[in-house]
């Protein structure tokens, strides 16, 4: 059971490294999406992508399938998303998550680009807001809830998150 334990936290260990890399990176390049990333094996890395393009979905999948879980995968993601007094969803699709405010924020700056209509400085301002949603994301929180009994989760999140 040890041996399992510390199998899994290598795991978490490393998907909450690959989301803060991950993110950082998005954030240095406000104009990418996340299949842009040049790690991935379809952009000449060595990585291939994880579920949905995100290491929490990945990990969270992982753990829904180890422990034969019938709910969905959500409901394992490793962060918090810091709405659950909000809403009963705690996920990144709900409408109060960064990763949501982020995905709209592309949405709009590529409508932006295509037209002749909009400014260099608003371009620039929403780049800025892209860069900031993808900070919040890089540093969200651990949701320990399902971990909680693993001591190691404590020394990641002061280790690897801070």
């Amino acid at each position: 059971m040890k041996e399992l334990k510390k199998r899994l936290m290598l795991t978490l260990e490393k998907a909450v490294h690959n989301h803060k890399k991950m993110w950082m990176q998005l954030a240095e390049h406000p104009e990418w999406n996340k299949l842009d990333l040049p790690e991935w094996k379809c952009n000449g890395g060595d990585i291939p992508m994880p579920k949905s393009y995100c290491w929490a979905c990945e990990f969270a999948q992982q753990q829904r399938k180890r422990y034969e879980s019938k709910g969905h995968y959500c409901n394992w993601c490793i962060f918090d998303w810091g709405h659950r007094e909000e809403c009963k969803e705690d996920s990144c699709c709900s409408s109060y998550s960064p990763y949501v405010y982020w995905t709209r924020s592309k949405h709009i700056l590529n409508m932006l680009e295509k037209t002749s209509l909009s400014s260099e400085h608003t371009i620039h301002n929403i780049k800025k807001q892209i860069s900031h949603a993808a900070i919040t994301i890089m540093n969200l929180p651990l949701n320990i809830q399902y971990f909680s009994n693993n001591t190691l989760v404590t020394k990641i999140k002061k280790d690897t998150i801070s």
